[in-house]
């Protein structure tokens, strides 16, 4: 009763939301956000954040180009009210005056924000000159090792209830050729692989990169101050030979270098990899219909350290995307104020689930435990059509609802990676010979990558090899980039 009670509440008050923004009393906000997903004008969960938020909400949903969009906006003169921008853009628009400083905003009306982002998002990047111009968007979650727990108790390891562990360098690797050579599944076949690596999953990369301290994702601080990039790091080469004796001992993806991102993620989900690194909320959480193995495949998330146990850890990049608010906002304070209910509990609630009774149900409401409601349950698109689509652009970052609804070892993955952070220096802005570059550099670091993991050769021809590539990046232009992030890295510091 209680849910059909809910379900018709829900239909009576979304029947007569249109009627009351016929009011010309309704204040009014214009908004622009980039989204995968276009999102109905009469969306259910839509209307409800209007009803909630007492304002008529007036969101365009760019689902592509979308920096080509906003230079468009801005040179029209005519900027939403609220939008989203990267730094670059932020710090221009700062310049001409054409978005407003936050900081007596955030003070009266956005203490959730201030609360929920990471001290330093308010003295960094956009906002490093003691001036807040941008609200950080949430940071992405961490890329974590997940290790096959149920293939571990197959080859006789010891396992426990822990959910997260360590394993040094020599561990991962004499787990990885068991799991490549000793029939970890059962079947008696010849059919399966140590860890799951792949260009067009980069990130995979990450942890054993990270066990000799090195961030690949962002550029490193040589010991005399200079930035550049991992391909420098003076143990990349160790990190090569050891990803390098994996690949030529047949324990990852043979075709790593070529296989599609489906295809690599196909040898997961088939039960063909011991050790996978991706987002936690994926590979334990929302992939667990794609498994096809009779009985779901158990995991552990992993730091995979040096053998004398340092070294290790994740790296999460700070945002370098922004809500702004434009300087032509008639009513600056509503457009904080709706930022700011966004975060919190209620709007979580509504902007990632939807609405209780009709989108989804507490099956443990103290536990977080939920499930969708058809046709939503089949289609989770059409949630996103019916407004779920703003969660995305405004949500949490600290304790957001898919933290909260995920199973509780995906929430130790997330919260391992958030935990032990690998050294870098990450900047916010950006070399100016890049914009010149485009992706030349990167994509000598990732030619190099995968040539000298697979090339034939001793460990001479390698190093040969290797200080080819230094030298073609330094002439490439890299050492120009060199003294730019340098000269960045030293002001943002």
């Amino acid at each position: 009763m209680k849910k059909l009670v809910t379900l018709l509440l829900a239909v009576c008050m979304f029947a007569s939301a249109p009627m009351a923004f016929a009011d010309e009393e309704i204040p009014s906000l214009d908004v622009m956000v980039l989204s995968n997903y276009v999102v109905s004008e009469d969306g259910l969960i839509y209307q409800a954040i209007q009803d909630q938020l007492g304002i008529d909400l007036n969101v365009t949903f760019v689902t592509d180009s979308y920096q080509e969009k906003l230079s468009t906006v801005i040179a029209s003169g005519d900027l939403p009210d609220v939008f989203g921008a990267d730094l670059e853009t932020v710090q221009e628009l700062a310049k001409y005056g054409m978005i407003l400083e936050l900081t007596d905003l955030l003070d009266e009306y956005g203490q959730n924000i201030l609360n929920d982002r990471q001290e330093t998002a308010w003295t960094m990047g956009a906002n490093k000159t003691g001036e807040i111009y941008g609200v950080p968007e949430a940071r992405f979650y961490p890329y974590v090792m997940a290790v096959r727990k149920d293939w571990m108790r197959n080859l006789g390891y010891e396992v426990t209830d822990d959910m997260t562990m360590e394993m040094t360098l020599d561990e991962f690797y004499t787990l990885m050729d068991e799991f490549t050579n000793n029939d970890p599944d059962g079947n008696s076949l010849d059919d399966t692989m140590g860890v799951g690596v792949a260009m067009s999953g980069i990130n995979s990369f990450n942890p054993l990169f990270a066990a000799f301290d090195i961030s690949r994702m962002t550029p490193i601080l040589l010991e005399d101050g200079t930035v550049t990039t991992y391909l420098k790091h003076p143990r990349y080469l160790e990190a090569i030979a050891y990803i390098r004796a994996l690949y030529q001992n047949d324990m990852t993806e043979s075709d790593f270098v070529t296989i599609d991102i489906m295809s690599h993620l196909d040898k997961l989900w088939n039960g063909k990899v011991g050790a996978f690194c991706w987002n936690p909320p994926g590979t334990t959480n929302n992939w667990l219909p794609r498994y096809t193995e009779e009985v779901l495949p158990e995991f552990v998330y992993v730091k995979i350290t040096d053998n004398d146990g340092t070294g290790g850890g994740y790296f999460i990049s700070p945002s370098t995307d922004y809500v702004v608010i434009s300087a032509d906002c008639e009513d600056p304070a509503l457009a904080m104020e709706m930022l700011n209910w966004f975060c919190t509990y209620e709007a979580e609630e509504l902007s990632y689930l939807g609405i209780e009774g009709v989108h989804y149900e507490w099956t443990d409401e103290d536990t977080y435990q939920f499930e969708y409601l058809e046709p939503y349950a089949s289609d989770l698109a059409l949630q996103r059509v019916d407004g779920n689509a703003l969660w995305g652009r405004f949500r949490k970052e600290q304790g957001n609802m898919e933290v909260l609804t995920m199973n509780e070892l995906s929430q130790a993955g997330v919260a391992l990676g958030y935990s032990d952070t690998v050294s870098n220096a990450f900047i916010f802005g950006v070399p100016e010979i890049q914009s010149q570059l485009g992706s030349t550099l990167d994509d000598i670091v990732l030619q190099a990558l995968a040539t000298l993991i697979t090339m034939e050769g001793d460990e001479e021809d390698v190093a040969a090899a290797y200080a080819e590539f230094v030298s073609r990046w330094e002439q490439s232009g890299g050492t120009t980039w060199e003294q730019q992030a340098t000269e960045i890295y030293n002001e943002e510091n």
